[in-house]
């Protein structure tokens, strides 16, 4: 019998069960530039859009359908604008019969041996250790543990570790691992699974690296905070960040030539007099002073819903539905997630992700065969990105990146609460360590809200 832990998830490529559509920037199809049947089958799956044939503004989507009638199918829509158009690979929520497998990268290390140990040593007095591997996977150990902390490994270990100690006992959040006193970099051969440590890892003094304090305005921050570094082209966990408003001490290493790309991470909520908004933030960590604050353009969500009442109206007659949103101003944000669980005329569902430039007016996307049908349990999602790049493309991505889960698409069972795009930007694992690396180097700010979802 195969080992479970011997599985990976295989992906075909989809040349069949669905069509590629052009839309104006109101939504509606162009039906002349529409990819199906044989026409797609054709391009074993890789397909060329050509942006000559979208109007400013317009739209590429993909259309899904479960059931066998036109006019009364669920429909299963995935839209990007023309200015944020890019090289992707999309998944298909339908089961493709082809043999051809969509390749690219190795399967990763999976770094679950759980008795694989490093042992150090540390001239200032520890009481908490944390060991980190790549993709930021961390285990724990006290001081008495130093000979023989645990550590994400294969065996043998394959990559170097990451090892930073601090003052406190953790026994709770409330203990806030802030007072970080020395760190090390492990060579693989200093991971073991016997009894007996091939090396001692001496942790460097806090000579060695720099504190400084992060003022927190009108947050608060979750226990899932993290600075991260990046150790041979790979992202490692230096140190947990929680609350501790009104200021955070935070520590980085900038003369480590071994460490680069610092960055901290913090999940926020706002007030309920701020429209909650859940919050995520990326900072640049350089030394600079911090000072975060809240999004002062984003309000109550609650009334947002799908309508007619701000859309512009088509010439063709096409009825156009768009989102009706006073929330947020568009013009603080670079990129825009809207994603949509409504009905159809037949009431079959119907769910759309579009990815556009802000609007608090957006868009829904012709179906080719269903029509829309709007009412008070619409699901609504909205995600807004920015940061202080200009690449908008990539950051587009990164939100795309954030609003897929694998493991939700290939189970069939996963529940019909849940946010995540159903079909969606799938990255390699080589191609989302490099986005990650690249948003690392700016600063960001990710916001979500939704109505009628769990």
């Amino acid at each position: 019998m195969t080992p479970a832990n011997s599985y990976v998830v295989a992906a075909r490529m989809a040349t069949s069960g669905y069509k590629v559509t052009y839309h104006r920037a109101n939504g509606s199809i162009i039906a002349e530039y529409t990819l199906s049947g044989t026409a797609l089958s054709a391009l074993n799956g890789s397909i060329t859009i050509n942006a000559d044939n979208l109007p400013d503004d317009g739209y590429v989507a993909i259309e899904e359908w479960e059931g066998k009638n036109a006019g009364s199918r669920e429909s299963y829509i995935f839209a990007v604008q023309k200015d944020l158009l890019q090289d992707m690979t999309i998944t298909i929520r339908e089961p493709q019969d082809g043999n051809a497998c969509y390749t690219g990268d190795d399967v990763p290390d999976a770094l679950k041996n759980t008795q694989t140990k490093i042992s150090v040593s540390s001239n200032g007095g520890p009481k908490w250790v944390q060991t980190s591997a790549s993709d930021g996977k961390i285990s724990t150990g006290n001081e008495s543990q130093l000979l023989g902390l645990p550590v994400y490994a294969n065996s043998p270990a394959s990559e170097r570790k990451l090892v930073t100690s601090f003052a406190t006992t953790y026994n709770s959040e409330s203990d806030k691992l802030d007072d970080l006193v020395s760190y090390g970099v492990a060579n693989s051969s200093d991971v073991y699974t016997g009894s007996t440590a091939p090396n001692i890892v001496a942790l460097g003094g806090a000579t060695e690296f720099a504190n400084y304090n992060l003022t927190i305005t009108d947050l608060t921050v979750s226990s899932t905070g993290v600075v991260s570094t990046v150790l041979d082209n790979k992202v490692y966990a230096w140190q947990p960040v929680f609350n501790k408003a009104p200021q955070l001490s935070l520590s980085y290493a900038p003369s480590d030539s071994s460490l680069s790309h610092w960055s901290m991470s913090l999940e926020t909520k706002l007030l309920a007099a701020n429209g909650s908004w859940n919050f995520s933030i990326g900072k640049v960590v350089d030394g600079n002073a911090m000072d975060l604050q809240r999004p002062t353009d984003l309000s109550n969500f609650s009334s947002t819903d799908i309508s007619t009442a701000r859309c512009v109206a088509d010439s063709n007659g096409y009825s156009v539905h768009c989102l009706d949103a006073n929330s947020f101003n568009a013009g603080s944000w670079q990129v825009q997630r809207t994603h949509v669980r409504a009905t159809t005329d037949n009431s079959k569902a119907m769910f759309q992700t579009i990815y556009a430039k802000p609007s608090q007016t957006q868009v829904l996307i012709q179906s080719e065969t269903e029509k829309v049908s709007t009412g008070a349990s619409d699901k609504v999602a909205v995600g807004l990105a920015k940061s202080n790049g200009v690449d908008k493309k990539a950051l587009m991505k990164d939100l795309a990146s954030r609003s897929l889960d694998v493991g939700v698409i290939v189970d069939d069972l996963a529940p019909d609460a849940h946010k995540y795009d159903l079909n969606g930007v799938l990255l390699l694992n080589s191609e989302s360590n490099a986005l990650v690396l690249e948003q690392m180097q700016l600063n960001r700010d990710y916001v979500t809200n939704s109505v009628n979802w769990p």
